[in-house]
């Protein structure tokens, strides 16, 4: 679009001719051949504007507002474009292709805890909740993507699910387009991730199946039966003996996101990467080299024929995980998944304008439906500490380091703290056998390996072991909590950023399932259920049945009450249970607003990690009782006798009774006279904490002579403090005449 992207309303027509043909001017160079009248004619246009806007008034009539395209600054137009992408467009020929990945705002996502919660939704309505929400937020760009494509200035568009985005091949010109949209959050550069390279010294294996206790699993019966394990590697060589029988087979059991090759197979010789994931997958379930024998497996080859996988490639890979026969209705995605490789050099890769990472949704998605997602820690361990590589350093991945055959960490392993959390985690989450591991290579082939991509197999194939052994499923914080604190401790006391929790131990793991049935549930109560409004606080208890082993943080957001957060109470910041915690208290501040009204109801909903399901799934509910304070008049008509003397008229005060409050009562008119028919001045009435009335005496005069009744007015006015709300404040007093009237007799003359 030419001129101005986005119109003021159509109120001010004339205004919008006027920015329209100023843009017109600026930005066509042909239209500057026009006349010296013309221009002139565009600067008185904006003269005008610039006059009119100042003269709007502050109150009335609203200031016109802008298109959302033409309400986004440059600034935050510049804050979808990072530093990398940045540097890449200026180096662009015109026409030049460069491929990107599009981040939408993100609109109507469903939060992912909802699925994990027990009995509230299944896999199945996360796929095609996530699913409609990116196909309702991207329809509108679509039609603008095809119009692109159409001229050549945008190629390959790719849409994603698991993420609310698509990528594309696009020149600058295009990228601009899409940056100025009101509907994208972001663009990034499309990322290139090469083969994992992994050393194929020949050396001799040893029993690393044995180190980790696998054999005592087989020996009580479980093998990985009705488990399927997924890899997203290099591809699987399904001619190897070792995994051919274990194929799942069927069009649901390979995968190829770059369309080349339609049935298992692994990298080309070509590549130095070759037979990595036959590897791994000999790691996780190979007949005679792997953890679980009796598991099968599918595969996503997220590398392609060059050696490398991009980003669009890998998310392909992820989405085809939760749905590998495109039917979410149907249940065959895997229970477990092994991803051995990640970013070579130290790195949290790129963040979306949330803060969030390009695969973390991707890592929320598999833990939602009840997959770990197991992660090599990465071969950069010679960086030193801090060396976690990303995805595996995501809070939603599970990385796993390499250990020796002496049980001492490799050299290569990378190490913690993961600054890609916060506060700085443990990393790597657990170690495993990871040095001279003997497995299947291609064809009728072995091979000794080292690298923590033969380390986190060993991990993945303990689940398939551990999930066979319990067939009505396990929870990811079981999974989890299983495998960590069972571990063979290392290293320093407990955790460390070298070993982890420790080394696997399958068997344990499995014993402290047995001693531990029930998943890590938290419970809450809101106290008191019924509050004045003029509390100070009310508290929320949180309780865990048991210890965890890494800190869980619960959040809340306000659900649908009467009550308003911010206004009525304030929500409490996330609550951190370290481990060894079971408890937390925190006060809710309710907020007085002074303003009478009716009692009015608090629903909080709390936010669990996916390692805790709530033991009471409904929003916490209270009341808050409305309590400021009101003043006015016991009556607001009454009847006295002129002989009463002395009476009492009672102001009431109701609510606010810690504290006090005042008002000012004012004669206002009536017929009475002051000093003649009544004795009364202009005053005050004080009450102090607690007292309900107070009274106004008023001595009335008996003049003993016959008249019509008299009125006296009075009103409650300047209340202190001012919050103090004035009801029934104006009353009338009647004061009747008791005096007979005498009758005259007749003058009779004589």
């Amino acid at each position: 679009m030419t001129g101005f992207q986005g119109e003021i309303n159509g109120e001010y027509p004339m205004h919008r001719k006027c920015i329209r043909g100023w843009f017109s001017f600026v930005r066509e160079p042909h239209l500057r051949r026009i006349s010296h009248q013309h221009r002139l004619l565009f600067i008185l246009c904006l003269m005008g504007l610039l006059l009119s806007i100042r003269m709007l008034p502050v109150t009335g009539a609203p200031i016109p507002a802008l298109t959302p395209a033409a309400a986004d600054s440059g600034e935050k137009v510049e804050l979808r474009l990072d530093a990398k992408i940045k540097a890449r467009l200026s180096e662009l020929a015109p026409g030049e292709l460069v491929s990107v990945i599009v981040m939408m705002k993100t609109g109507d996502i469903p939060q992912l805890d909802v699925f994990t919660t027990p009995g509230v939704r299944s896999p199945e309505q996360m796929i095609r909740s996530l699913q409609a929400t990116a196909e309702a937020t991207q329809v509108d760009i679509n039609q603008f993507l095809v119009n692109k494509r159409s001229i050549g200035i945008a190629a390959n568009i790719q849409h994603f699910w698991i993420i609310n985005g698509f990528s594309l091949q696009a020149t600058a010109e295009m990228i601009q387009d899409l940056v100025a949209r009101p509907d994208v959050a972001q663009v990034i550069l499309e990322e290139t991730f090469q083969a994992p390279v992994y050393d194929r010294t020949l050396q001799s294996g040893w029993d690393n199946l044995g180190r980790i206790d696998a054999p005592a699993m087989w020996a009580m019966g479980f093998k990985g039966q009705g488990i399927v394990v997924a890899n997203l590697d290099t591809g699987v060589d399904v001619s190897q003996p070792e995994l051919s029988a274990q194929w799942r087979g069927g069009n649901n059991s390979w995968y190829d996101p770059y369309g080349k090759h339609h049935s298992p197979t692994d990298l080309p010789a070509s590549c130095t990467s070759s037979g990595h994931g036959t590897a791994t997958m000999g790691v996780m379930l190979g007949k005679t080299v792997g953890v679980a024998p009796d598991a099968q497996w599918i595969a996503a080859k997220i590398f392609d024929d060059n050696c490398s996988a991009t980003t669009t490639g890998i998310l392909l890979g992820f989405e085809w995980l939760l749905d590998p026969d495109g039917n979410p209705g149907t249940p065959d995605a895997p229970q477990v998944v092994n991803s051995s490789w990640g970013g070579t050099t130290p790195s949290c890769g790129d963040q979306d304008p949330t803060g969030k990472y390009i695969f973390q949704p991707a890592l929320q998605t598999l833990r939602a439906a009840g997959i770990l997602p197991v992660f090599s820690a990465g071969n950069s361990g010679a960086s030193g500490d801090g060396s976690s590589t990303y995805p595996g350093n995501y809070p939603e991945a599970f990385p796993v380091g390499a250990t020796d055959s002496m049980d001492i960490v490799a050299s290569y392993s990378a190490r913690g703290p993961n600054y890609c959390v916060y506060p700085p985690g443990t990393y790597p989450e657990l170690s495993a056998p990871g040095s001279a591991i003997y497995t299947a290579g291609l064809g009728n082939t072995y091979r000794t390996l080292n690298g923590t991509s033969f380390a986190a197999p060993h991990v993945a194939g303990s689940l398939a072991l551990l999930l066979s052994a319990f067939p009505s499923g396990l929870s990811i914080q079981q999974q989890e909590s299983a495998l960590v604190l069972s571990a063979v401790d290392l290293g320093a006391l407990g955790p460390d950023d070298s070993y982890g929790y420790g080394r696997l131990d399958v068997m344990a793991a499995y014993q402290w399932l047995l001693s531990h049935p029930d998943p890590i549930t938290v419970s809450s109560i809101l106290s008191p259920s019924t509050i004045s409004e003029s509390a100070d606080s009310m508290s929320l208890t949180l309780n865990l049945n048991q210890t965890s082993f890494r800190p869980i943080t619960v959040s809340s957001a306000a659900s649908v009450g009467t009550a308003t957060a911010g206004v009525d109470y304030i929500l409490p910041d996330p609550i951190t249970f370290n481990p060894g915690d079971t408890q937390q208290i925190v006060l809710i501040p309710i907020l007085n607003d002074l303003l009478p009204e009716s009692d009015e109801t608090i629903k909080i909903k709390l936010i669990l990690p996916d390692i805790a399901i709530p033991a009471n799934p409904q929003d916490l509910t209270a009341v808050i009782q409305d309590d400021d304070i009101q003043v006015g008049f016991e009556t607001i008509d009454s009847v006295v006798n002129e002989t009463d003397g002395r009476i009492l008229i009672y102001v009431l005060r109701t609510g606010g009774m810690s504290f006090p409050a005042a008002v000012d009562y004012q004669i206002t008119g009536g017929t009475a006279v002051m000093g003649v028919d009544y004795l009364l001045q202009n005053g005050q009435v004080i009450f102090a904490p607690g007292e309900l009335q107070k009274p106004i005496s008023v001595i009335l005069f008996h003049d003993n002579m016959p008249s019509s009744n008299k009125t006296l007015s009075l009103a409650l006015a300047r209340p202190d403090p001012i919050s103090v709300q004035l009801v029934d404040s104006d009353m009338n007093l009647t004061i009747q005449n008791v005096d007979p009237w005498l009758t005259m007799l007749p003058i009779i003359s004589r």
